[in-house]
């Protein structure tokens, strides 16, 4: 009966993980096949070597109408595009920049390279830019971050431009006030000239730094490949987090085997129990 019971539980395992590898495949075919999302829906294209229009104006959080090209022209820029009202993704991706940055010993921000978050909802105000300044210079208290590290809010022509500029496509919905966007950063030259991209929202801070020094340099990289996350991907074109199925059925088969490994084991340790038993008994 016990014999019979685990084996039943076996089955029911591999039954399960063919379920579920058949429902996600189902409801995540861009793992497989070209990306669902249409033209100028969510995503990120990495246009290395892109020129920025550096004449772009913006308000920062003192409330002062600046250029991009304000930011420009001697060190290294990482632009950090979020939604300042956003608690979910841009949270993750703030917490994620701040993680990198702080494990930067080498660099820092001010001193090294310059930091631009700016917001991708044109409502948003420069009162919201000065609260997330404050908290994150609370986070990251090194001498000349405040004056290295901005946050911009624009009109909706100013932020379009950039974001176009910069591959990242996001969602607005201007009579709801809705945004959906991708997490990405981006790392420019010095000139405003698209260096590398992090597609996700954790940040290693020696491939980070590495790139900052790169683009300090006016080199640009390569394609970011798609991030892995264990059993979920992040498609590296449209920034979506889904499941990877073919990670999921590994693991669940490692599991399958791993279970059934330590199940002849015992068997294997009882039988030899038993062997001794007998034989002592006799």
């Amino acid at each position: 009966m016990k014999r019979n019971g685990f084996w039943q539980g076996i089955a029911r395992l591999a039954a399960g993980a063919f379920v579920f590898g058949t429902f996600a495949w189902a409801q995540n075919p861009a793992l497989e096949k070209p990306s669902p999302f249409k033209s100028g829906a969510l995503g990120v294209d990495q246009k290395l070597g892109n020129q920025l229009p550096l004449d772009l104006e913006f308000t920062d959080e003192s409330g002062r109408t600046v250029k991009l090209g304000d930011y420009f022209g001697k060190k290294p820029v990482v632009l950090i595009p979020v939604f300042y009202g956003c608690q979910g993704v841009c949270k993750l991706t703030m917490d994620g920049v701040l993680k990198a940055f702080n494990d930067i010993k080498k660099l820092n921000v001010g001193k090294d390279y310059t930091a631009i978050t700016f917001t991708i909802h044109p409502k948003e105000t420069p009162e919201m830019a000065a609260k997330l300044k404050v908290e994150t210079m609370l986070r990251y208290p090194r001498e000349g971050a405040a004056e290295g590290w901005h946050f911009l809010t624009g009109k909706q022509e100013s932020i379009a431009a950039l974001t176009d500029a910069l591959g990242f496509r996001y969602i607005y919905e201007e009579p709801t006030g809705f945004v959906d966007h991708p997490a990405a950063i981006m790392i420019a030259t010095p000139d405003g000239k698209i260096s590398q991209y992090f597609i996700n929202v954790n940040y290693t801070s020696k491939l980070v730094m590495r790139s900052i020094e790169d683009a300090g340099h006016k080199e640009i990289g390569v394609v970011t490949e798609p991030v892995w996350f264990g059993c979920l991907a992040r498609d590296p074109k449209t920034g979506a987090l889904m499941i990877n199925v073919m990670n999921t059925l590994k693991f669940l088969g490692v599991v399958t085997v791993l279970v059934i490994g330590a199940w002849i084991a015992v068997m294997t340790i009882r039988a030899k129990r038993r062997a001794r038993t007998q034989g002592a008994a006799s």
